[in-house]
Parts: C-alpha cells; sequence; structure tokens
C-alpha cells in the first residue's frame, strides 16, 4: 500500500467510529468541493431531487469530493472523474486504493478526449473568469506573484472567452443517460443565470425539460429576481453562487 504521507484528507461519510470514508489529496488541489458540499450537495433537497441516479461523473474533479460524495450518500453504482490537470490522478488513486475503489479518470479538456459511459448525473464546478482583464483582478487581489501561483489559479479560475463552457454544452447531452441530468454550479459575480440560459438554449433540443434552479438570481439588466417556479433548493449560505440543472427526460 502507497504512503498517504503528503496527502491530507477529508470525510465524506461518518459513522459511529468516527469516518469510514475519507477522500485524498494534495493542499494545491483542494478547491471548493467541501464548502460546496456543505452548503449545496450535501442539501436535504439536492439529494432528494437526485435520488434516482446511479452514476455521476464530476467535470473539472480534482481530487473529486464532490462526485465521491454524491457516489457514497446516494449508493450509486459508479463514480466517474474528469479533468484537465493530470496530477489530480494521484489524489483520485490514493483515494480508490485506501477505500477499495475503482478509479475512473479522463484526462480532458472538458469533452474532447472524454470516452466513458453515460451517466445520470454531471455535475461540475467550471472555471468563472472568461476575460484576461478578469484574471489580472484576481492576480492583484490575492497578491500572486510566483509562475506556480499563477498557473494554478490560472488552470482553476480562467476559462478564455468562454471556450471550455461552450464545450461542455456542446457536448453535454450525449453523455446523459434518458433519465440524465447536469447540474453546472456557477459564480452569479461573473456569470449570470440569464446568460447560461440563453447558452445553452442555443444547443436545447426538444428532448430536454426547463431548467430548476434556485429561487433568487441576477439578471443581465444587474437586478435581483425571484423565481418560484421550478425551485429545488436555494443557497442561502452561498450567495454568490447558484446551482442550474438540466434534465433530459426520459425515454
Amino acid at each position: 500500500m502507497k504512503t498517504t504521507k503528503n496527502f491530507r484528507r477529508y470525510c465524506i461519510k461518518k459513522d459511529v467510529m468516527g469516518c469510514s470514508f475519507y477522500v485524498y489529496y494534495k493542499g494545491n488541489h483542494i478547491g471548493g468541493g467541501p464548502i460546496f458540499i456543505d452548503y449545496i450537495f450535501g442539501k436535504k433537497e439536492f439529494l432528494e431531487e437526485h435520488k434516482d441516479c446511479k452514476s455521476v461523473l464530476e467535470v473539472c474533479s480534482g481530487p473529486g469530493f464532490i462526485g465521491w460524495y454524491l457516489y457514497k450518500t446516494l449508493n450509486m453504482d459508479s463514480v466517474h472523474f474528469l479533468d484537465i490537470h493530470k496530477p489530480v490522478e494521484d489524489d483520485l488513486k490514493m483515494t480508490c486504493e485506501i477505500n477499495n475503489e475503482e478509479l475512473n479518470f479522463y484526462h480532458s479538456d472538458g469533452f474532447k478526449n472524454y470516452d466513458g459511459p453515460k451517466v445520470d448525473l454531471i455535475v461540475m464546478n467550471p472555471p468563472f473568469y472568461y476575460t484576461e482583464k478578469q484574471f489580472e483582478n484576481h492576480k492583484k487581489h490575492f497578491q500572486l506573484t510566483t509562475d506556480k501561483q499563477i498557473e494554478t489559479a490560472k488552470r482553476i479560475t480562467l476559462d478564455l472567452d468562454f471556450k471550455l463552457h461552450d464545450n461542455l454544452i456542446s457536448n453535454f447531452k450525449k453523455h446523459l443517460t434518458d433519465n440524465g441530468r447536469i447540474v453546472f454550479l456557477e459564480d452569479l459575480n461573473f456569470i449570470s443565470r440569464d446568460f447560461m440560459e440563453s447558452k445553452i438554449d442555443e444547443n436545447k433540443s426538444g428532448e430536454y425539460k426547463e431548467f430548476c434552479v434556485g429561487r433568487e438570481y441576477v439578471g443581465d439588466d444587474g437586478k435581483r429576481k425571484q423565481r418560484p417556479e421550478n425551485t429545488i433548493y436555494e443557497e442561502p449560505n452561498t450567495p454568490n453562487y447558484y446551482t442550474l440543472t438540466y434534465y433530459k427526460q426520459t425515454a
């Protein structure tokens, strides 16, 4: 067995003895997964909505916090991970080895090289800056100066010209089962709900239902709006983030 000396760990399934499932990761791969589990993906409304799913793919997965959490919590049959940053595969391998799980990792930029199976649920928190100016402001705010700091931040936060989003939006439907759905987790400060809906509507076909979204959102006019219909859950503790869920109709 490999040593876990250079890894940190995060518990996603607790039991009477403490923890029955740890996710292992390198410190620079932490991302926002644990926070989003606490305030969004771990909500009873979210879990109830997707309890019928038997397989999940986490895109931009990093160590796979969200994918592993949903897989274990919803007692799914399989979990898959996709990321452009190949070093996170070592994190996933360690988690699999310690927990006796099968590794399903795909090294891919969006769906360009994904050759895995169709799944019931795709989840993701993709990069949210789409201009160099936005990223430059990020660098200044967080005082990033070294090449390593800048490279890491750019990989996690910058989707230049929205190219990754375009790839994901254009291709996700062919990677979903008939019962499938995709969940985008986005940042209101940079990508509005109206904008995301309009982008997906460009690729919409008759086999898809409407979005189910959180109650409050910010429109392209900058004003906060209420959407009472199709509301699954709200995220009052994460006001800058929202989720859009798009469903594929059952056959």
